[in-house]
């Protein structure tokens, strides 16, 4: 068996705002996702920006799983975000709206592995629908905790 090979990932706002001690599919789904990360190789991108978003909107159980992740040095902080120009034409307001918000996350991806965990599902809608015009944006993996679980990440 091949030794699994450690990925850069790009975990939202609303990933580490939403995991929490609780059963609800939400909080148990994003909370799972970060015990995942920590676990295995794998580690979190830490932009300025996204250090600012997670400082923000971090649960206490996120707070902690940071903790962890900066003692094991799972934080890439080394990440320059590539800009990245977006035409959007084809969204609706509410779709340029979150395009424009998180557009940070694909600038971040972008410059990593190109794996963003997100459970923002319009900014995600709105990126596939101008995806195909784009090979960069083509080149994204979307997860979301709730939809697709943990079990991808052992399998990267």
């Amino acid at each position: 068996m091949k030794a699994p090979v450690s990925r850069s990932l790009v975990i939202d706002a609303s990933v580490v705002r939403s995991a929490g001690r609780t059963q609800h599919p939400v909080s148990s789904a994003c909370r799972e996702v970060l015990e995942t990360v920590l676990y295995i190789c794998h580690r979190a991108v830490l932009t300025d920006i996204i250090d600012e978003e997670w400082r923000r909107d971090m649960s206490k159980y996120s707070r902690k799983w940071r903790r962890f992740m900066e003692g094991r040095k799972k934080l890439r902080r080394d990440v320059e975000p590539n800009n990245v120009r977006i035409d959007m034409k084809k969204l609706s307001h509410r779709e340029c709206e979150a395009v424009k918000r998180d557009l940070f996350l694909i600038e971040a991806a972008l410059s990593a592995d190109g794996i963003i965990v997100t459970c923002d599902e319009t900014f995600r809608r709105a990126i596939a629908k101008i995806a195909q015009s784009s090979n960069e944006l083509q080149s994204i993996t979307w997860k979301n905790p709730v939809t697709d679980g943990s079990k991808w990440l052992e399998r990267l």
